[in-house]
């Protein structure tokens, strides 16, 4: 689990640990995806600071984001993604910023963004992988960025505009969300980068001030979720900051259909952390139903015949919940079910084109990790 005070450098048995192939004076990060309960699309901000506080409920998942990064002797700096099958060089910083500065940028360039932020002090090889599937609503790209950072600090220190100053969680989160906002042009929220670099499950505090509090739920509650917790990709990719960003305009337009969607999303969130800090998990399921109820109310787009089809499948093959993650419209879908269940809903999902990703709750987030 990162030290939200500061971020570590484990010993290189830690790094295999990791089950990440660590090649001599190779930096290597990882960090996991989330699946949301309640409160989604409240993180954005300002919409929190618009409701006088919220509460957004998550929990970080066995679906990962790796980072492995190599120093260079020479300023050259070459990006790879492994599962896009994509790769990019240039020849140094100056030549970096100059591409991300024309239309159409580089490929891959949330990850040219974010060494352009650094600013390392010589080149580099970064290769990247997200086990998540593209568009699944799990805050893979946002993973990928935390993992992507992680190996920076571990391999370079702070950035260089900061000089010798400390880079810890609250640090990573803010510089996730600017590169992450810059490179989409659209609000974004924080949950997806807080779940990564924490992990577990998490119910975050959003107050006029900004993030209030991150708070960890107990270790009874992962428990209950791990064990009904099931996820599917449905096969139809999302794109979130579309959208997050209409429901946003429609809030300040004083929309009353918007407005009253989004203050029963809120409510229920609250009442939702409320029971899991107790460790009671006895409405989890009644909460997350209606969460997506409400969440429906907000567009037409959120949830299209096609993921309908497949979330009514899901309840009657025996799901207590079933939801879709992130902002909806495609991508992954949650379900809440006893052992039992199982089966019959993964069987019902594959009926309708749906892929289960096998995941756990993860205890850990951001781990990182380099030559001693």
């Amino acid at each position: 689990m990162l030290n939200p005070q500061h971020v570590r450098r484990p010993t290189r048995d830690a790094i295999e640990d990791m089950d990440l192939p660590v090649p001599e004076k190779a930096f290597v990060a990882r960090a996991p995806c989330r699946v949301d309960l309640a409160g989604g699309t409240l993180d954005l901000d300002p919409l929190y600071r618009f409701l006088g506080g919220a509460v957004t409920v998550n929990a970080a998942i066995s679906v990962t984001a790796r980072a492995r990064l190599r120093p260079r002797a020479d300023a050259a700096i070459v990006l790879r993604s492994a599962d896009l099958d994509a790769e990019v060089s240039f020849a140094g910083l100056d030549e970096l910023t100059r591409r991300l500065a024309r239309t159409p940028p580089p490929p891959l360039a949330l990850l040219a963004r974010a060494v352009a932020f650094w600013a390392p002090g010589s080149g580099l090889e970064l290769e990247t992988t997200s086990e998540a599937p593209r568009g699944s609503g799990l805050g893979g790209s946002s993973a990928l960025l935390v993992a992507t950072l992680g190996a920076l600090h571990t391999a370079f220190g702070a950035p260089a505009h900061l000089g010798t100053g400390n880079v810890d969680a609250s640090a990573l989160c803010r510089f996730a969300a600017g590169i992450e906002a810059r490179h989409l042009e659209v609000p974004v929220g924080t949950q997806d980068y807080l779940a990564a670099l924490h992990g577990g499950a998490l119910a975050l505090h959003y107050g006029l001030e900004g993030l209030r509090r991150v708070l960890r739920l107990p270790e009874s509650v992962l428990d209950w979720l791990e064990e009904r917790l099931l996820v599917f990709y449905s096969g139809e990719a999302h794109f979130s900051g579309a959208p997050n960003w209409d429901v946003l305009r429609r809030y300040v337009e004083r929309d009353p259909a918007t407005r009253g969607a989004i203050a029963a999303i809120a409510s229920i969130a609250q009442r939702l952390a409320a029971a899991l800090e107790r460790g009671d998990t006895s409405r989890v399921a009644e909460r997350v139903n209606e969460e997506w109820t409400q969440r429906c109310r907000l567009s037409e787009q959120i949830c299209p015949p096609a993921l309908g089809e497949l979330i009514e499948a899901l309840r009657r093959a025996g799901a207590s919940a079933v939801k879709a993650c992130g902002a909806g419209g495609g991508g992954s879908v949650l379900a809440l079910a006893p052992p039992a269940s199982h089966a019959a809903i993964c069987a019902a999902a594959s009926t309708h084109g749906a892929r289960r990703l096998p995941c756990r709750i993860v205890r850990q987030g951001l781990q990182t990790g380099g030559p001693r």
